[in-house]
């Protein structure tokens, strides 16, 4: 080996074996989640799934609590990005639909509604499933913080209950009343949605209202 190739990087492989490690770890979690519930979890079922030592869960995770809710995120960060098409119905058009694609099967409904029930019965998973669901909602208002920015919807009122106008009529059909969530209802919701959340034309006409419509 000449002095150049000696001194050249050596290139590395994105992610490694921890990044595959903590992939299997937290995809085994939601798993098992799944299938036993928050109260049911085993730390070795998790890890035989898994494919790791029992002490290696321990380790990187000692509280179960901490492991589901950073699978939880990550698995939600994944399914649901937070689109930026340059227009608020493009915007919640696609967000929507990526919320319904992430919650609306049979598997997904069975671990949301057995995370609400666990949460009623144990305040430490109770904590994770708000801390959980306040963080992707968090990061949901951008789409609305952006859209009142362009002068597109109504600064008066919270982004975040105005996306709570959007995104609860698809847990309402998720938790209450058991019915599917198909474009018509998404397009449904966005029309009522926008209706209350667009500025009105006197507001957007008087001086100062903001910057104009994109």
């Amino acid at each position: 080996m000449d002095a150049d190739e000696a001194a050249r990087p050596v290139a590395r492989r994105p992610g490694g074996r921890s990044a595959r490690v903590r992939a299997a770890v937290l995809a085994a979690a939601v798993d098992e989640l799944t299938e036993h519930g928050f109260g049911g979890m085993s730390s070795a079922r998790i890890a035989e799934r898994a494919g790791v030592n029992r002490t290696t869960v321990h380790r990187r995770w000692p509280h179960l609590e901490d492991l589901v809710e950073e699978a939880l995120l990550d698995r939600a960060a994944v399914a649901v990005p937070i689109p930026d098409t340059g227009t608020v119905r493009g915007d919640l058009r696609l967000l929507l639909h990526e919320i319904a694609e992430y919650v609306d099967s049979d598997a997904r409904r069975g671990t949301i509604r057995a995370l609400v029930a666990d949460s009623a019965r144990s305040p430490v998973i109770g904590a994770v499933v708000s801390r959980v669901w306040t963080s992707r909602f968090g990061r949901g208002t951008e789409v609305v913080a952006r859209a009142v920015a362009r002068g597109e919807l109504r600064a008066d009122i919270a982004p975040a209950t105005i996306l709570a106008a959007f995104t609860g009529p698809l847990y309402v059909r998720l938790l209450i009343t058991d019915e599917r969530i198909d474009d018509s209802v998404i397009e449904a919701v966005l029309d009522v949605g926008l209706d209350g959340a667009r500025r009105s034309a006197a507001a957007a006409a008087s001086p100062g209202a903001g910057r104009s419509t994109a």
